[in-house]
């Protein structure tokens, strides 16, 4: 499990790519992630969960590596899942960003998707 922990920490910078942010964004102590990456300690029953919740991590595969990692997101949920990706965020851009959205007309709104859209290449 050690390693299935590392990787999760490691893959996926917006959970915090350092033990110290990783630990942070958990809400555990580093110490305690930096033992469960060891393998001197096994997370708790609970651990496990949170990392399975926070993560969309599939608890068998965190806990024996057995099937995907990763619980099926149904295309309903994307804008859930994103939105609570930028709640747990403290990146103060995507914070700026995100109340600056909010808080703007919708024509405005719409003007700066067409721009995007230009931007990106998307018609």
């Amino acid at each position: 499990m050690k390693n299935r922990i590392k990787q999760i920490r490691k893959e996926f910078p917006e959970y915090g790519k350092t033990q110290e942010s990783f630990a942070k964004f958990l809400g555990i102590p580093k110490q305690n992630l930096s033992s469960y990456e060891i393998g001197r300690r096994n997370p708790s029953d609970a651990v496990v969960q949170l990392i399975c919740e926070k993560c969309n991590i599939r608890k068998e595969w965190l806990i024996n590596g057995t099937g995907k990692m990763y619980i099926p997101e149904n295309p309903d949920d994307r804008y859930a899942v994103n939105i609570g990706k930028l709640q747990r965020t403290d990146n103060e851009t995507i914070m700026r960003w995100v109340n600056t959205i909010a808080e703007t007309s919708p024509e405005t709104l719409e003007k700066i998707e067409e721009f995007m859209k230009k931007l990106i290449g998307i018609e």
